[in-house]
């Protein structure tokens, strides 16, 4: 079912059974797929459930897009602050939290979230891994969302590996 879902829609489609807590693919943002056994029923109902799925994922990846257009800018305009990518990476944190109920291994999907923002911003791919671990890498625990002080912690690490200042 994945492969021609993916092979239809394309590569965008393929975090469509990336479901909250102990998923198939554990830590991810949607919440209308688990896994065969709780998901699939008859025929009819194992679509419905794929269908809500992936526009759940779908709308997931829009929201994204839109959170990620308005921080963009403003690293454009000044990549050496590390203040705005302290904003960036807070509210990213937030949001996956929010979204994945910090369920699972919620640590990774916001892993790949920054990852994608990183990419954006214009950070060349080899340094996404060195920042992101040097950030972020051990810092969560599954099943916790990160306290205020462990998020912001953490965003300006980021925002400080990002510049150098």
């Amino acid at each position: 079912m994945s492969f021609a879902i993916v092979g239809h829609y394309g590569r965008w489609a393929s975090g469509w059974r990336w479901g909250v807590g102990e998923a198939d693919f554990d830590g991810g943002p949607v919440h209308a797929w688990c896994c065969p056994a709780d998901s699939m029923g008859d025929p009819g109902q194992t679509l419905d459930v794929a269908v809500e799925a992936l526009i759940e994922w779908r709308g997931w990846l829009e929201e994204l897009a839109e959170r990620f257009d308005r921080f963009l800018p403003l690293l454009a305009a000044d990549a050496t602050d590390p203040a705005d990518w302290e904003r960036a990476v807070s509210h990213l944190l937030t949001v996956v939290v929010d979204r994945t109920c910090a369920d699972g291994g919620w640590e990774w999907h916001y892993r790949q979230v920054l990852g994608w923002f990183l990419g954006l911003a214009g950070i060349p791919s080899e340094r996404h891994e060195p920042l992101l671990d040097r950030s972020i890498d051990g810092r969560f625990d599954t099943f916790v969302t990160p306290s205020n002080l462990l998020i912001q912690d953490v965003a300006e690490r980021l925002g400080r590996a990002v510049t150098g200042r």
